[in-house]
């Protein structure tokens, strides 16, 4: 499981516990996308990619904002 949050947080983990993946920011991240095998997120002006075996990747380098689809 992964969840987002303020301050670059990206933490990883289960009922056994937790650990903070390092993103280099203090830009919030309030949403996230699960997709093939992985998370994507928007942060500093680009989408990223986390599959959790890795530190998250810029896979766009564009502008990322979140939609609700409610």
């Amino acid at each position: 499981m992964v969840a987002v949050g303020y301050s670059g947080v990206v933490l990883m983990g289960n009922k056994k516990g937790w650990r903070q993946i390092p993103t280099g920011s203090v830009e919030e991240i309030l949403a996230i996308a699960r997709w093939d095998g992985a998370v994507y997120f928007g942060l500093d002006g680009a989408m990223y990619r986390f599959d959790g075996s890795a530190e998250p990747q810029a896979v766009l380098d564009e502008e990322v904002r979140w939609v609700s689809g409610l």
